[in-house]
């Protein structure tokens, strides 16, 4: 497996003798930590680039509670083309800019 890339290589070779092959794939995972004491911190996310001023652009949200955090696993094409991301504090604020 290239370390940018996410694409992985195979190679085959004839054993001599019964073999068991097992391939194993590590994908890391996005952690993301809220250490504000009050209040949650709304993260949204999204694996394609978003059109300027268009609103719903496939972004997923998840709300990461006050003093706590969260693992995020996702797809293989993360690790191609890296994902887009924008974050407020709570639902009444504003979205931050969107980050690449």
């Amino acid at each position: 497996v290239g370390p940018s890339s996410g694409v992985m290589h195979e190679t085959i070779s004839s054993l001599s003798a019964p073999a068991i092959i097992a391939i194993a794939r590590l994908q890391p995972t996005m952690e993301w930590l809220n250490a504000i004491p009050v209040g949650s911190l709304i993260v949204a996310f999204t694996t394609q680039a978003p059109k300027e001023g268009e609103i719903g652009d496939h972004w997923e949200e998840v709300e990461i509670s006050k003093l706590s955090c969260l693992n995020l696993y996702h797809g293989p094409e993360t690790l191609k083309d890296g994902i887009w991301i924008k974050a407020r504090l709570g639902v009444a604020a504003p979205w931050s800019e969107v980050v690449h």
